[in-house]
């Protein structure tokens, strides 16, 4: 799960919605990533390399999350 606030990094509005994801009968992904303004650029490029790492986790988790749902 992703999000991003104004100023103040948290995961309150993630672990709000997990009950909707798992009430939806979909699996969250564990990694969580919470980024603030600061963590961008003025052309909105990701500028810090912890956010970076989060987010290459996340989609790693997401790939394999992904390739053993279609497994045969």
């Amino acid at each position: 799960m992703l999000s991003t606030d104004s100023g103040l990094r948290s995961t309150q509005a993630l672990d709000a919605l997990l009950p909707v994801v798992r009430s939806l009968h979909m699996t969250p992904i564990p990694t969580r990533v919470c980024a603030t303004n600061n963590d961008f650029d003025e052309n909105l490029q990701i500028t810090n390399p912890k956010i970076q790492d989060r987010i290459e986790l996340f989609c790693d988790e997401l790939i394999w999350y992904m390739e053993k749902l279609f497994e045969e």
